[in-house]
Protein backbone atom coordinates (compact mmCIF):
# COMPACT_ATOMS: atom_id res chain seq x y z
CA UNK A 1 0.00 0.00 0.00
CA UNK A 2 2.71 2.55 0.97
CA UNK A 3 4.55 1.64 -2.74
CA UNK A 4 1.51 2.96 -4.48
CA UNK A 5 0.78 5.75 -2.10
CA UNK A 6 4.39 6.67 -3.01
CA UNK A 7 3.72 6.30 -6.95
CA UNK A 8 0.28 7.42 -7.06
CA UNK A 9 2.17 10.91 -5.30
CA UNK A 10 5.35 11.17 -7.30
CA UNK A 11 3.67 10.76 -10.91
CA UNK A 12 1.56 13.84 -10.41
CA UNK A 13 4.47 15.95 -9.13
CA UNK A 14 6.52 15.53 -12.17
CA UNK A 15 5.94 17.14 -15.08
CA UNK A 16 4.58 13.73 -16.73
CA UNK A 17 1.12 14.64 -16.75
CA UNK A 18 -0.65 15.19 -20.22
CA UNK A 19 -4.48 15.75 -19.55
CA UNK A 20 -4.95 15.98 -23.18
CA UNK A 21 -4.12 12.02 -23.51
CA UNK A 22 -7.64 11.75 -22.17
CA UNK A 23 -9.40 13.40 -24.87
CA UNK A 24 -11.66 13.45 -26.75
CA UNK A 25 -13.73 11.54 -24.05
CA UNK A 26 -16.44 9.04 -25.42
CA UNK A 27 -15.27 10.06 -28.92
CA UNK A 28 -17.23 7.20 -30.05
CA UNK A 29 -20.29 6.42 -27.67
CA UNK A 30 -20.23 3.57 -25.69
CA UNK A 31 -20.10 0.87 -27.67
CA UNK A 32 -16.34 0.45 -27.82
CA UNK A 33 -15.95 0.89 -23.60
CA UNK A 34 -18.93 -2.11 -22.88
CA UNK A 35 -16.94 -3.83 -26.11
CA UNK A 36 -13.38 -3.84 -23.60
CA UNK A 37 -15.44 -4.25 -20.61
CA UNK A 38 -17.61 -7.18 -22.04
CA UNK A 39 -15.98 -9.82 -20.78
CA UNK A 40 -12.77 -9.23 -20.51
CA UNK A 41 -12.47 -6.08 -17.64
CA UNK A 42 -15.29 -7.76 -16.17
CA UNK A 43 -13.42 -10.98 -15.89
CA UNK A 44 -10.18 -10.04 -15.11
CA UNK A 45 -9.73 -8.83 -12.27
CA UNK A 46 -13.12 -8.80 -10.84
CA UNK A 47 -14.13 -12.41 -11.74
CA UNK A 48 -11.36 -13.61 -9.51
CA UNK A 49 -13.42 -12.56 -6.40
CA UNK A 50 -15.29 -15.44 -6.86
CA UNK A 51 -12.35 -17.44 -5.24
CA UNK A 52 -13.55 -16.06 -1.86
CA UNK A 53 -16.93 -17.90 -1.80
CA UNK A 54 -14.60 -20.57 -0.37
CA UNK A 55 -13.67 -18.48 2.35
CA UNK A 56 -17.01 -16.38 3.52
CA UNK A 57 -18.20 -19.75 5.16
CA UNK A 58 -15.40 -19.71 7.50
CA UNK A 59 -15.74 -16.00 8.33
CA UNK A 60 -16.78 -15.51 11.85
CA UNK A 61 -20.67 -15.23 12.05
CA UNK A 62 -22.24 -12.01 13.40
CA UNK A 63 -19.86 -9.88 11.74
CA UNK A 64 -21.73 -7.45 8.74
CA UNK A 65 -20.06 -9.71 5.72
CA UNK A 66 -21.50 -7.86 3.07
CA UNK A 67 -21.34 -4.73 3.92
CA UNK A 68 -17.46 -5.50 4.18
CA UNK A 69 -17.31 -7.21 0.97
CA UNK A 70 -19.40 -4.13 -0.92
CA UNK A 71 -17.18 -1.69 0.52
CA UNK A 72 -13.77 -3.68 -0.27
CA UNK A 73 -15.16 -4.19 -4.05
CA UNK A 74 -15.72 -0.44 -4.65
CA UNK A 75 -12.42 0.47 -3.22
CA UNK A 76 -10.41 -1.65 -5.28
CA UNK A 77 -12.51 -0.91 -8.34
CA UNK A 78 -11.60 3.04 -8.22
CA UNK A 79 -7.83 1.86 -7.06
CA UNK A 80 -7.09 0.18 -10.03
CA UNK A 81 -9.48 2.88 -11.95
CA UNK A 82 -7.11 5.52 -10.34
CA UNK A 83 -3.72 3.61 -11.37
CA UNK A 84 -4.98 2.98 -15.20
CA UNK A 85 -6.11 6.96 -15.58
CA UNK A 86 -2.58 7.60 -14.58
CA UNK A 87 -1.00 5.36 -16.60
CA UNK A 88 -2.93 6.97 -19.78
CA UNK A 89 -2.24 10.19 -18.77
CA UNK A 90 1.59 9.63 -18.85
CA UNK A 91 2.19 7.29 -21.95
CA UNK A 92 -1.31 7.80 -23.90
CA UNK A 93 -3.84 4.71 -24.84
CA UNK A 94 -1.68 3.70 -27.57
CA UNK A 95 1.62 3.33 -25.94
CA UNK A 96 -0.34 2.55 -22.62
CA UNK A 97 -2.43 -0.63 -24.77
CA UNK A 98 0.57 -1.78 -26.58
CA UNK A 99 3.29 -1.87 -23.65
CA UNK A 100 3.84 -5.40 -21.68
CA UNK A 101 3.97 -3.38 -18.03
CA UNK A 102 2.78 0.10 -18.76
CA UNK A 103 2.96 0.97 -15.07
CA UNK A 104 6.63 -0.40 -14.67
CA UNK A 105 7.37 2.45 -17.74
CA UNK A 106 5.18 4.72 -16.02
CA UNK A 107 7.46 4.70 -13.30
CA UNK A 108 10.53 4.41 -14.50
CA UNK A 109 9.82 7.77 -16.28
CA UNK A 110 9.83 9.49 -12.39
CA UNK A 111 12.54 11.77 -11.77
CA UNK A 112 12.14 14.78 -9.30
CA UNK A 113 14.72 17.01 -7.79
CA UNK A 114 17.27 14.27 -9.17
CA UNK A 115 16.90 12.69 -5.73
CA UNK A 116 13.63 10.64 -6.52
CA UNK A 117 14.42 8.48 -9.44
CA UNK A 118 14.62 4.65 -10.47
CA UNK A 119 11.59 4.02 -8.59
CA UNK A 120 11.74 0.19 -10.55
CA UNK A 121 11.99 -1.14 -6.78
CA UNK A 122 8.45 0.08 -5.77
CA UNK A 123 6.90 -1.68 -9.24
CA UNK A 124 8.13 -4.71 -8.38
CA UNK A 125 7.55 -4.87 -4.55
CA UNK A 126 3.91 -4.09 -6.10
CA UNK A 127 4.07 -6.55 -8.55
CA UNK A 128 5.45 -9.63 -6.45
CA UNK A 129 3.52 -9.10 -3.49
CA UNK A 130 0.94 -8.91 -4.91
CA UNK A 131 1.33 -12.02 -7.23
CA UNK A 132 2.36 -13.90 -4.46
CA UNK A 133 -0.74 -13.24 -2.15
CA UNK A 134 -3.05 -13.65 -5.15
CA UNK A 135 -1.35 -17.42 -6.02
CA UNK A 136 -1.50 -18.10 -2.20
CA UNK A 137 -5.16 -17.07 -2.01
CA UNK A 138 -5.93 -19.26 -5.16
CA UNK A 139 -3.87 -22.36 -3.82
CA UNK A 140 -5.33 -22.10 -0.24
CA UNK A 141 -8.96 -21.76 -1.73
CA UNK A 142 -8.54 -24.51 -4.20
CA UNK A 143 -7.17 -26.83 -1.04
CA UNK A 144 -9.89 -25.71 0.64
CA UNK A 145 -12.19 -26.66 -1.86
CA UNK A 146 -10.95 -29.86 -2.68
CA UNK A 147 -11.57 -30.87 0.87
CA UNK A 148 -15.45 -30.28 0.95
CA UNK A 149 -15.79 -31.73 -2.36
CA UNK A 150 -13.67 -34.69 -1.53
CA UNK A 151 -13.97 -35.27 2.24
CA UNK A 152 -10.50 -35.72 2.27
CA UNK A 153 -8.05 -33.56 4.79
CA UNK A 154 -6.64 -30.39 3.05
CA UNK A 155 -3.07 -31.24 4.47
CA UNK A 156 -3.44 -34.37 1.75
CA UNK A 157 -4.27 -32.17 -1.01
CA UNK A 158 -1.20 -29.23 -0.40
CA UNK A 159 1.35 -31.58 -1.99
CA UNK A 160 -0.30 -33.23 -5.34
CA UNK A 161 -1.87 -29.89 -6.25
CA UNK A 162 1.62 -27.79 -5.44
CA UNK A 163 3.24 -30.09 -7.51
CA UNK A 164 0.04 -30.00 -10.18
CA UNK A 165 0.77 -25.94 -10.25
CA UNK A 166 4.21 -25.82 -10.55
CA UNK A 167 4.52 -28.58 -13.49
CA UNK A 168 1.46 -26.43 -15.32
CA UNK A 169 3.51 -23.39 -14.82
CA UNK A 170 6.18 -24.47 -17.67
CA UNK A 171 3.39 -25.17 -20.07
CA UNK A 172 3.76 -21.76 -21.56
CA UNK A 173 7.37 -21.00 -23.45
CA UNK A 174 7.12 -17.57 -22.67
CA UNK A 175 5.69 -14.59 -20.54
CA UNK A 176 3.89 -13.53 -24.29
CA UNK A 177 1.94 -16.70 -24.60
CA UNK A 178 1.35 -17.03 -20.98
CA UNK A 179 -0.37 -13.58 -21.25
CA UNK A 180 -1.83 -14.42 -24.73
CA UNK A 181 -3.66 -17.46 -23.15
CA UNK A 182 -4.88 -16.06 -20.22
CA UNK A 183 -6.43 -13.20 -21.90
CA UNK A 184 -7.67 -14.94 -25.05
CA UNK A 185 -8.77 -18.09 -23.50
CA UNK A 186 -8.88 -18.22 -19.87
CA UNK A 187 -10.53 -14.66 -19.27
CA UNK A 188 -12.85 -15.44 -22.23
CA UNK A 189 -14.17 -18.74 -21.92
CA UNK A 190 -12.93 -20.04 -18.28
CA UNK A 191 -13.77 -17.40 -15.97
CA UNK A 192 -17.28 -16.42 -16.79
CA UNK A 193 -17.99 -19.99 -15.95
CA UNK A 194 -16.90 -19.43 -12.45
CA UNK A 195 -18.01 -16.02 -12.09
CA UNK A 196 -21.77 -15.87 -13.60
CA UNK A 197 -22.57 -19.69 -14.61
CA UNK A 198 -21.81 -21.07 -11.25
CA UNK A 199 -22.61 -18.28 -8.91
CA UNK A 200 -26.17 -18.21 -10.90
CA UNK A 201 -26.00 -21.75 -9.96
CA UNK A 202 -25.79 -21.11 -6.75
CA UNK A 203 -28.16 -19.21 -6.18
CA UNK A 204 -30.73 -21.62 -7.72
CA UNK A 205 -30.04 -23.93 -5.56
CA UNK A 206 -30.53 -21.57 -2.55
CA UNK A 207 -33.91 -20.61 -3.67
CA UNK A 208 -34.99 -24.17 -4.13
CA UNK A 209 -33.97 -25.02 -0.57
CA UNK A 210 -35.43 -22.22 1.23
CA UNK A 211 -38.53 -22.95 -0.47
CA UNK A 212 -38.66 -26.44 0.67
CA UNK A 213 -37.80 -25.46 4.32
CA UNK A 214 -40.90 -23.14 4.00
CA UNK A 215 -43.24 -25.99 2.67
CA UNK A 216 -41.52 -28.32 5.66
CA UNK A 217 -42.38 -25.49 8.31
CA UNK A 218 -46.38 -25.49 7.72
CA UNK A 219 -46.27 -29.51 7.57
CA UNK A 220 -44.52 -29.79 10.67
Amino acid sequence: MSSGFYITVLIPATDLFHFEFILPILEEGWQPILKAAIPDIVSFPFGQVVLFLVFYPLAQKGRNLSRAVIITYIITALALTFINQLIIFVLGPKIAASSTLPLLETVQLIELAEVFERMDALFTLLLFLGLIIKMVAFFNGAVIGLEKITKIGFKKWVLPLGALIYGLSFLSPNYTHHIMTGRKTVVTFWFPVFQFILPLLLLIVIVIRKRKKLKKQPDS
